[in-house]
């Protein structure tokens, strides 16, 4: 089966998987993250934002129902079907393709193409995810 290509608003879009999320979680600091994401990043050790660098306090990261709803009416009005909590999904990624182009970023970095290399593993390989996840947070 071929990936749906998508363009999702950007603010759907987790910044660590690059996946739209299912359960969004908000850090103290306003950052919002896909639940599963922000919990490998803090499993593996980084006790920083990813975002931010500021220090991350895992028992204040809640919950944002609000935006969880929004993208609940979004693939709904979008026939985009949810993820399941099965394994299945990891291997029928969503493409998704926001709204502004981070050109601009990816010119002034030199190691983007590195993390775009890794991005493109996480999602389009389930067994490589915790490898990649590491070489990002190397």
């Amino acid at each position: 089966m071929s990936d749906m290509e998508i363009n999702a608003p950007e603010h759907f879009v987790c910044p660590i998987s690059m996946v739209v999320m299912s359960h969004p979680v908000k850090t103290e600091n306003g950052h919002v993250f896909e639940r599963s994401a922000i919990m490998e990043w803090i499993y593996f050790g980084k006790a920083t934002c990813p975002l931010s660098r500021e220090p991350l306090h895992p028992s204040k990261i809640v919950p944002d129902a609000e935006l969880e709803e929004e993208i609940k009416q979004w693939r709904l009005e979008n026939n985009i079907p949810a993820p399941t909590e099965t394994s299945d999904d990891d291997d029928k990624p969503i493409i998704i393709k926001p709204r502004k182009m981070v050109v601009e970023r990816a010119n002034s970095d030199p190691n983007m193409s590195h993390i775009m290399s890794l991005r493109e593993k996480i999602l389009k390989n389930r067994d490589q995810r915790v490898a990649s996840l590491r070489q990002l947070n190397a």
